[in-house]
């Protein structure tokens, strides 16, 4: 139409224009000259138009229009005049005043990093003591210490509980570190004043003490006052076998005239005091109508004089008596019924046995751990330090389902309750007087707990300075 007004024709520009832009090989629609599609017939394009602005004759073109949905201008799909104003306005701008090398000292000049790290560290309110970084930093306490510096083996994770610190044995000064370190008094006494405590199911407040005070009180008793260490060691063992005659179910099962099998019980008995407690424990059983395996740690010329003789005394009621774990009773033949650990007590660690016991003990660990029948420790789980409470070694502990402590309970005990299970508290005859003199030197005010029992129950309680003054 030669007459088309003049924003028509400058709308058919545009238009013609945007064609040509996104056309190309395979494209979806291309302008044609002389009317001819490709497919071969003459376009009837809307936009034909013949003249040219001055009215003189121009040339016939057409714009083929594909078959395929068109791509509406959207902001995600943005127009051809949408990204040509894009373009304008990205690249329009004046350069000139651009520098060729950026000047990175100048930059650097302009950062003070003392006073942006003196601003985080104003408004960071965490304590540094907890951080990881924190971890093997020595303390000013451990100046005449510097051996207690804790370093994590390739086999700890940061994240676990805090190491034990105890890779010596020395109880004494992992007390020492203990207190410096904000735990108070190794009794369970926090800094912030309130206590730990245990008491019995009736409320009678329980003191505890550590491995070295209990030795304490041992020595006076044997040496002053009396019970002798024979008769301590016959008062627990008997104690620990009363406990487990109520485990295995008591007289609904344990009675004269049972034609049943009797239950079946393997002691674990290490070349120590709580070996022979062990042991007593055993003879006490296999006198009451139970099946009984001992597994003596050491060779016969080896053991300690107690052990020896509560062996001695052992064998005649029919008990059997090993040395490894080839000769106990494997879960799918021989089920067990229930395990005594008497391997270490609060007394001894892994790391102080010889070579050879090393690795037998850490293998009737793993076969009490592994095995189905519940766990009864004696004094305290193999493997835990019985003054912090933390695993000696992380993979060589014993977990009990029931722990027996033997006079008092150990600091141990208070913080290993995962591994201790249920406490219990056995009367081994020493007298009122000698807790008083011998634990924190007369500062245990001592109540007996046991009334008219040998053995009693404990639960942790929370209290104030009744039972320590």
């Amino acid at each position: 139409m030669v007459g088309a007004s003049q924003s028509e024709q400058d709308e058919e520009e545009i238009e013609y224009s945007d064609v040509n832009r996104i056309q190309g090989p395979g494209g979806g629609r291309a302008a044609y000259t002389k009317g001819d599609s490709p497919f071969g017939r003459k376009s009837k394009g809307r936009h034909q138009r013949h003249g040219r602005r001055d009215g003189s004759p121009g040339t016939q073109f057409a714009r083929y229009e594909s078959p395929s949905p068109k791509v509406p201008s959207t902001p995600e799909h943005g127009g051809v005049r949408q990204r040509k104003r894009r373009d304008v306005e990205a690249f329009s701008g004046d350069v000139g005043g651009l520098s060729d090398d950026f000047d990175f000292q100048a930059g650097l000049a302009q950062f003070d990093k003392r006073q942006i790290f003196s601003e985080i560290r104003e408004a960071d309110s965490t304590d540094p003591e907890t951080l990881l970084v924190a971890l093997n930093k020595r303390r000013p306490h451990q100046h005449f210490h510097a051996h207690l510096q804790q370093k994590l083996g390739v086999h700890e994770n940061v994240l676990d509980a805090a190491p034990s610190g105890d890779e010596t044995g020395n109880d004494a000064e992992v007390e020492s570190e203990l207190e410096s370190e904000g735990f108070g008094d190794v009794d369970g006494t926090p800094r912030d004043g309130k206590k730990l405590m245990l008491k019995t199911i009736i409320g009678v407040p329980v003191p505890t003490v550590t491995p070295q005070e209990m030795l304490e009180i041992e020595r006076i008793a044997i040496s002053e006052t009396g019970p002798s260490e024979e008769q301590m060691i016959e008062n627990g063992g008997r104690g620990a076998a009363m406990l487990v005659l109520q485990a295995l179910g008591g007289g609904r099962r344990i009675k004269p005239g049972n034609h049943n099998e009797g239950p079946l019980v393997v002691v674990l008995a290490g070349n120590n005091q709580i070996g022979a407690y062990g042991l007593c424990a055993a003879r006490h059983l296999a006198n009451h109508e139970c099946n009984v395996i001992a597994c003596v740690v050491g060779g016969e010329a080896e053991l300690i004089n107690t052990l020896a003789y509560q062996q001695k005394i052992f064998v005649p009621t029919g008990g059997k008596v090993s040395k490894g774990v080839v000769d106990l009773p494997h879960p799918s033949s021989q089920p067990v019924d229930l395990i005594i650990d008497a391997l270490l007590g609060s007394q001894q660690t892994i790391l102080d046995l010889s070579e050879g016991d090393k690795y037998l003990v850490g293998d009737l660990m793993r076969w009490a751990n592994e095995n189905k029948a519940p766990v009864l420790a004696i004094d305290m789980p193999s493997g835990i330090n019985a003054t912090t409470g933390h695993p000696v070694s992380p993979s060589n502990h014993v977990n009990a389902k029931w722990t027996l402590a033997l006079g008092l309970p150990k600091t141990g005990h208070l913080r290993a309750r995962e591994a201790v299970g249920e406490l219990f508290l056995a009367d081994i005859g020493i007298p009122r007087v000698v807790f008083q003199k011998g634990a924190k030197a007369g500062r245990v005010k001592y109540m007996p707990p046991f009334a008219d029992k040998f053995l009693v129950g404990l639960e942790l309680a929370g209290t104030g300075a009744d039972a320590l003054q």
